[in-house]
């Protein structure tokens, strides 16, 4: 369980990006911020242990109300299987 992966962008009122600027939703997927590798570093370890149960973020949208599901493409991503 990972409550918040930003923890001090959100309290130097960067609620979308780090400390060094970096969109953390627009950058999961690669190398460009320590937070989104250590996730990602985590989520590979708890792979090799065995299937995770399930991968949710969950966080708020600046336009959107009520609940909604947004996926990405999963081609090439070796902790996605068909």
């Amino acid at each position: 369980l990972v409550p918040m992966l930003n923890p001090d962008g959100v309290a130097n009122g960067r609620t979308r990006t780090n400390l060094d600027g970096v969109d953390l939703n627009r950058h999961h997927h690669d190398d460009s911020a320590p937070e989104t590798r250590g996730l990602r570093a985590a989520l590979q370890e708890e792979a090799q242990r065995g299937r995770p149960l399930a991968f949710i973020d969950i966080h708020s949208h600046s336009r959107r109300r009520g609940a909604f599901l947004i996926a990405n493409s999963s081609d090439g991503d070796p902790l996605v299987s068909s």
